[in-house]
């Protein structure tokens, strides 16, 4: 199986991509990726707050798998 690149190159090729079609359509747009792009020390700022965002997503589905478990024991 071919996956895409996952380059900032081949990202902001996509945004653009995203930022055209929006015009396209007369859509508003916020282009996260220019903005990031301006940030200086973006990489190790940005990078941190996915990895952030990761571990709370990973947290959220496991407490969400113990609640969802418990709640299958009890019987009503």
């Amino acid at each position: 199986m071919n996956l895409p690149e996952r380059t900032n190159e081949v990202t902001g090729i996509y945004a653009n991509g995203c930022v055209e079609v929006a015009k396209e359509f007369g859509v508003s747009l916020v282009n996260l990726w220019s903005k990031m792009q301006e940030t200086q020390g973006w990489q190790k700022k940005f990078l941190r707050l996915v990895i952030l965002q990761s571990l709370l997503l990973i947290w959220n589905l496991e407490f969400t798998c113990y609640v969802a478990r418990r709640y299958k024991k009890q019987k009503y």
